[in-house]
């Protein structure tokens, strides 16, 4: 965050990077009263990269039942939320699959500075290119200054766009992603089990691209438990 916000957003931010949520950014509240009354500012909290996939794992090798969660990645950052410094009045909504509340984060993130939009249906960070995850918002009365969006359209304008033949079934386009169709191929063919290969043909952000185990985790659920207990067991300066 910029050394002019406040104190306590300041030490939320360096709180959050220590769990690997460690992209941060303030969007304007005022669209978002049937989420908080009177909402003014939103907090919206991603990662970038492979912190965020550090940090479970390291959570995993404290405790082991973690990994047997319904969703390991949602329940390690709700712990994180939970023990965040917070001094003012909000509400914490996850980007969780058993969210209660439901938002468009993309746009969120997008408001708040994150990234632009991209043909692959996820937002471009300046840094982290496609490898940011948008993981949660913290809506509150306290008027904060937005840090988005940001300027231009992104590099997706002018980009070649291998992104779009690196689909096996063509469900990246110029209009955006065909997720339905990228679900049910998942189900029945394993060439995107270890990634996807839309995502990693993206030349942005290469050098936070995720490891085979972090793609593993994200893109076959069903071996999540055991991937993660696999991966916990290695020390911790291995890479995964």
């Amino acid at each position: 965050m910029s050394a002019a916000s406040p104190a306590w957003l300041q030490a939320l931010g360096s709180h959050l990077a220590a769990h690997g949520l460690d992209r941060l950014g303030v969007a304007d509240g005022a669209p978002h009263g049937a989420v908080l009354a009177g909402c003014r500012s939103v907090v919206v909290v991603g990662n970038g990269g492979r912190a965020l996939w550090e940090g479970l794992l390291a959570a995993v090798r404290a405790e082991p039942a973690l990994a047997e969660a319904p969703h390991p990645l949602d329940a390690y950052v709700a712990r994180v939320l939970a023990e965040a410094p917070v001094p003012v009045p909000g509400r914490w909504v996850a980007c969780a699959a058993e969210s209660p509340v439901p938002l468009d984060f993309r746009t969120l993130g997008l408001h708040a500075g994150l990234g632009w939009p991209s043909r692959l249906g996820l937002l471009l960070h300046p840094e982290a290119g496609p490898w940011l995850g948008l993981r949660a918002a913290f809506f509150t009365p306290v008027a904060l200054a937005p840090t988005g969006p940001l300027p231009g359209g992104g590099p997706c304008p002018t980009c070649p766009a291998p992104c779009m033949p690196a689909c096996p079934i063509g469900a990246v386009g110029p209009e955006g992603v065909d997720w339905r169709a990228s679900w049910a191929f998942r189900q029945r063919d394993d060439r995107c089990h270890g990634g996807c290969l839309a995502r990693e043909a993206c030349p942005e952000g290469r050098d936070h691209a995720y490891g085979a185990a972090q793609h593993r985790y994200h893109q076959h659920p069903p071996s999540r438990a055991a991937l993660l207990i696999s991966e916990a067991a290695r020390a911790p300066d291995r890479p995964s």
